[in-house]
């Protein structure tokens, strides 16, 4: 079976040559070394080479045609996405953007903010400690599906223990990303929809991009979940859902054009196509690693948000970025000057068996990497 390896050199990434073996992985995976079919239906690719050139690529439909209650049409630029935790990548420039404004200290405690968490070490609980994923909270709740009102789910997640002191071990969060979505609503007496609007997506000059629900004729579809049936449209995160409120962990719907041009102003140092959304600094909170992790594919940096050099998706780009659980990505290489996001809906119609890191991979290398190509 073919491998996807990487060739640095002078040569720039050729545009038409990634569409073409885009498309020849979409026909047959195993050619260029991603196991098994790609799940689900639709995949969207928007990134700038290290060359400087577009590239832009559609495959598939909304979803499969034979799903009960799908609207199922030809993938177009408009269909919107559920980013899934690459949310929370626009949550961690929405919270720099706040520290830019003075509204928020990162580094003091936030129950100077909201009485948020609680346990021993709650008290020194710090934004960065949330944006790095080093708060001592835990991964997630299982009170998604037993608390009886989201009120009741919410309280409990704005007053989760901790399960280690701050600092001590990178352990990624989910409730520590809802609890930041909260921090940053009080701060600015705003809607974290709203926050997201003015401080991130106006910037950005996004088109497409924003807190779901959304119309379902618009919306990539995601799983068949139970007693939910098929979901497009709505949030496909289950405490997210639960929740009903836009959330700091999940809940954005947009598309591969829109999660570019957040990892474009990190290539421009914090300027948007329509207006400076990042100071210097924060951005470079965004790629400096914190706090280190390890997975599948060994050790990656943890900075504010965004993973740095994690080999499990990105291959060997010396970047930064991150992924979603439905099957979304977006990596930054500020060194080249390149950044692609690649979105699938890898959970339709169901979750199991559903590994797209081998094409996260391979597309990463192309995109990014002067001279990068699969053999």
């Amino acid at each position: 079976m073919a491998t996807a390896t990487t060739h640095t050199s002078s040569i720039a990434p050729d545009p038409a040559r990634i569409t073409a073996i885009l498309a020849e992985t979409m026909r047959d995976p195993a050619l260029h070394g991603v196991p098994g079919r790609i799940p689900g239906s639709a995949l969207a690719l928007a990134g700038r080479t290290a060359g400087g050139e577009r590239v832009d690529f559609l495959h598939g439909t909304t979803a499969l045609a034979d799903i009960p209650n799908a609207i199922s049409a030809p993938l177009g630029p408009e269909h919107r996405f559920d980013f899934a935790s690459l949310s929370k990548l626009f949550v961690s420039v929405a919270a720099l953007s706040v520290v830019d404004s003075g509204l928020i200290d990162p580094h003091a405690p936030l129950r100077e903010i909201a009485p948020v968490a609680s346990g021993p070490g709650s008290e020194r609980l710090t934004l960065l400690n949330l944006l790095a994923h080093d708060s001592g909270l835990p991964a997630n709740t299982p009170f998604w599906h037993t608390d009886p009102t989201p009120e009741a789910l919410w309280n409990n997640v704005l007053t989760m223990p901790l399960v280690r002191e701050p600092g001590a071990a990178h352990e990624y969060s989910c409730i520590g990303y809802n609890i930041l979505g909260y921090i940053l609503e009080t701060a600015t007496g705003q809607g974290l929809a709203e926050i997201m609007s003015t401080r991130v997506l106006t910037p950005l000059g996004t088109r497409n991009t924003g807190y779901g629900p959304i119309d379902p004729a618009r919306a990539v579809a995601t799983e068949v979940q139970g007693e939910r049936g098929l979901v497009q449209g709505s949030v496909h995160d289950e405490l997210c859902f639960a929740l009903g409120r836009p959330s700091g962990n999940s809940g954005l719907f947009g598309t591969a054009e829109d999660a570019l041009a957040l990892g474009l102003m990190i290539v421009e140092g914090g300027r948007g196509a329509r207006g400076r959304v990042l100071s210097p600094d924060s951005v470079s909170l965004l790629g400096t690693p914190r706090i280190f992790g390890e997975n599948a594919a060994g050790r990656f940096g943890q900075a504010a948000g965004f993973r740095v050099r994690d080999a499990e998706f990105m291959g060997a780009v010396p970047g930064l970025g991150h992924t979603g659980f439905t099957g979304t990505m977006l990596v930054v290489d500020p060194e080249h000057g390149s950044a692609v996001a690649l979105l699938t809906n890898r959970v339709h119609p169901g979750r199991a068996r559903a590994n797209v890191f081998p094409l996260q991979r391979m597309v990463s290398e192309l995109v990014c990497l002067p001279g990068g190509e699969v053999e």
